[in-house]
């Protein structure tokens, strides 16, 4: 598949400017183009999260789907606060969001697969 810059920002919604500066490792797309980047590459670049201790895997999932904190809280009925707090590992989630955080979990690494 040849594709150039500009077919990339047309498939991926963004700036020839910034698949530019992605290719040449000035910058990392941001958390709002991650899922249209897994889509497009067809895998998760950041591999297995099943390994990842919970904090950097909430971390990791909300990433994957590509919610900053504020739009993870209000998925799971929780603060931003809160959720920055579980991702520092300075508050556990309750039993009630872990099992929120399970569903989160599903999703994030089912994104970019079949």
């Amino acid at each position: 598949m040849r594709l150039t810059l500009k077919d990339v920002e047309r498939l991926l919604d963004v700036s020839y400017r910034s698949v530019s500066d992605w290719e040449k490792g000035k910058f990392f797309p941001t958390i709002k183009v991650m899922p249209n980047v897994i889509e497009f590459l067809g895998y998760n670049p950041f591999g297995d999260c099943s390994a990842l201790d919970n904090e950097e895997k909430i971390r990791m999932c909300r990433k994957l789907l590509g919610l900053n904190t504020k739009e993870a809280a209000k998925h799971l009925g929780v603060t931003s606060a809160t959720i920055s707090l579980w991702e520092n590992g300075k508050v556990v989630p309750t039993k009630s969001n872990q099992k929120q955080l399970q569903s989160l979990f599903t999703s994030a690494c089912h994104v970019g697969k079949p």
